[in-house]
């Protein structure tokens, strides 16, 4: 989750991370969901599963 903040922040984006999750403006939930994938396939070389609550 560390990366995915990181990633975030560097974007000017506030997130508000919930364990396994991060909550984000509406308008920022694609690029979230795009940023957690990339990271999660970096670390652990296969795609996650995510459900997207609005």
């Amino acid at each position: 989750m560390e990366k995915i903040m990181t990633k975030l922040h560097d974007l000017g984006i506030v997130a508000l991370p919930i364990h396994d999750r991060a909550i984000v403006e509406e308008q920022y939930s694609s690029l979230l969901e795009e940023i957690m994938i990339q990271v999660y396939e970096k670390e652990m070389n296969f795609s996650p599963k995510l459900k997207i609550a609005s």
